[in-house]
């Protein structure tokens, strides 16, 4: 009775893998750059401060010109008139008070939006190292071993010492392993798309 054969191994480690070392700096920059949401309420401030210059434009309103002509016991004449209202009491004081009110709302809106990039940011590039540490142990530790008593239960059962059983408990003791470095490489994989979400661009155009 032979013992069925070892089912592939899992992907490698490595660049072929996705791995990325990010630069946080290069990351929150290229993030406040790219982020569709910043980029409309910084429009959205940007139309505000418009609106507030209009509305100190409308203080002081347009003047006016006339020209007419006029004949005055036999001699006519070219009459010339100008009209500049005085806003003594009416400067467009209510108009500016909303425009202004406006900004500072919208001014906020960018604030909040800001810190909301950068929590983001932070928490993908959190998630993505606990998957990289998840995957280093596993790696590093758990395949190697989990191989090791498969190896020497194979040898030992080859060898008439131990019964078949044994054998097949280290190796499903190393599919489980197994299963468990893939849904590692998945959850290191979903963590760099979290990454992308949170800077709005992909997180190779860092270096570029």
């Amino acid at each position: 009775l032979y013992p069925p054969r070892e089912p592939p191994p899992p992907l490698a480690p490595g660049p072929a893998d996705g791995r990325i070392e990010p630069d946080r700096a290069a990351l929150v920059s290229l993030a406040l750059a790219s982020r569709p949401d910043l980029a409309s309420a910084r429009q959205e401030e940007a139309r505000a401060q418009s609106e507030v210059r209009l509305q100190h434009a409308l203080r002081t309103p347009n003047g006016t010109l006339g020209a007419g002509l006029r004949r005055d016991f036999g001699q006519n004449g070219v009459v010339v008139s100008a009209a500049l209202p005085l806003p003594l009491f009416d400067q467009n004081a209510a108009g500016i008070a909303r425009a202004d009110a406006e900004r500072r709302l919208a001014a906020d809106g960018v604030r909040q939006t800001e810190r909301e990039v950068l929590l983001d940011v932070q928490l993908a590039l959190n998630a993505i190292d606990a998957c990289r540490s998840r995957l280093d142990q596993l790696e590093s530790t758990y395949l190697q071993k989990a191989r090791e008593a498969r190896d020497s239960a194979l040898s030992a059962y080859r060898s008439g010492a131990t019964d078949l059983i044994d054998y097949l408990d280290a190796q499903r003791a190393l599919r489980d392993v197994q299963r468990a470095h893939q849904r590692a490489q998945f959850d290191y994989r979903a963590s760099l798309l979290q990454l992308e979400a949170a800077v709005g661009a992909s997180p190779g155009d860092q270096h570029q």
